[in-house]
């Protein structure tokens, strides 16, 4: 049930020219429309609409103008009526007298709680979204650390490998730095540091060929005295 004080709003634009193309006017408008619907007799009335529809779509600005003025002109009056209607408390007198006070309460709840539903499942979406970039972002960091442990390991492996070269090289040239060492002592050069281990420290000679004189020389120890070598 309506309230007859309510001020009844107006119809739009479209509206009105639905009214019109339905014949339900006698404007000079409604009969150019008019003949738009003669135009098509076989059409029922259920079908009008949407043909009607068809045409104000169609309709240029200039044409459409007339009814939009007046349905302007007719929505403003009617939203001043509603602030007074409003403001007289016609409008809460006959909620309360029809019981649709308790209606609007129960239809505000239910809003209500319906928008408090929608914030927890936009909250919960957005949790989820977080949780899985910190899922993507643990994942990469997780590659980039494995990666990291594997060059370390590759590393440590590398030197040790390069250790164990250098360890066989030095091994390998053992027998001929004592032979060395010991054809300088038999020389006469016969001091603590007379031995292969000084000897590898002599420098580049060492990588020729050795006799008792460059083993004497100053660049291999000064195990002998001088012989011309710059070392």
């Amino acid at each position: 049930k309506r309230d007859p004080e309510r001020p009844k709003r107006p119809l739009s634009a479209w509206l009105r020219y639905l009214a019109d193309y339905r014949g339900q006017n006698k404007t000079m408008e409604a009969k150019k429309v008019m003949k738009v619907r003669k135009q098509n007799p076989q059409v029922k009335m259920t079908e009008q609409s949407k043909l009607a529809a068809t045409q104000w779509k169609a309709l240029s600005p200039e044409a459409k103008a007339p009814y939009e003025q007046k349905a302007a002109v007719e929505a403003k009056t009617w939203k001043e009526a509603m602030e007074k209607y409003k403001a007289s408390g016609k409008e809460a007198a006959f909620k309360e007298k029809t019981g649709r006070d308790v209606q609007d309460k129960l239809k505000a709840k239910k809003a209500a709680k319906e928008a408090q539903l929608k914030e927890k499942e936009q909250a919960a979406k957005a949790k989820a979204k977080v949780k899985a970039k910190e899922r993507v972002a643990a994942k990469k960091a997780k590659e980039t650390e494995m990666k990291l442990r594997m060059k370390a390991r590759a590393d440590v492996k590398k030197a040790k490998e390069a250790e164990k070269k250098t360890k066989a090289s030095t091994e390998a040239r053992a027998p001929a730095f004592e032979s060395r060492a010991a054809a300088a002592s038999e020389g006469g050069v016969n001091r603590p540091s007379d031995s292969w281990a000084a000897l590898e420290d002599a420098g580049p000679c060492l990588e020729g060929a050795y006799s008792q004189e460059c083993v004497a020389a100053p660049c291999c120890g000064g195990l002998g005295g001088s012989h011309g070598h710059g070392g």
